[in-house]
């Protein structure tokens, strides 16, 4: 007669497995999560650090001051648009990676100047999730520009 080997697993042995697999899966859930706060912050912080910049230079009589911010890595541009109608003047783009940040309204800016030449968008480039750009106002402006 020949023996067959026979593998036997305990009860508290199977439930270990599940346990550590469903640590596994939660630390991975956390993980995507506090990723995802993260570039909320940077979002916001981009946010209210331009809106800050643009408040002092909308409160001098003159200024050209090169400011820059950190963004979230898939971030490839930052645009001014002309459609502070539906409640934002600057869209980050791929705008499909960002569907569920609120819109960003920038006060004190003139989007027409920013804007012209017939573009409807004016488009900073992101490198290393970093942008820059030149906050811009000159003697008997009252508003402010980003070059």
């Amino acid at each position: 007669m020949k023996k067959r080997g026979q593998m036997k697993l305990s009860f508290g042995m199977i439930f270990s497995i599940i346990l550590i697999v469903a640590f596994l899966a939660f630390a991975v859930y956390a993980i995507i999560g506090f990723l995802g706060l993260q570039n909320s912050a940077k979002i916001g912080q981009f946010k209210s650090g331009l809106q800050d910049d643009v408040n002092t230079a909308w409160r001098v009589t003159h200024t050209l001051q090169k400011v820059s911010y950190d963004l979230p890595s898939k971030t490839n541009q930052v645009c001014f648009v002309d459609q502070e109608l539906y409640g934002y003047n600057v869209e980050l783009r791929p705008t499909e990676s960002f569907r569920n940040v609120a819109p960003i309204l920038i006060e004190h800016i003139n989007i027409s100047i920013i804007t012209r030449n017939g573009a409807s968008d004016k488009c900073f480039n992101v490198n290393n999730g970093k942008v820059s750009m030149t906050i811009e106002k000159n003697f008997g402006e009252g508003w402010v520009t980003i070059k």
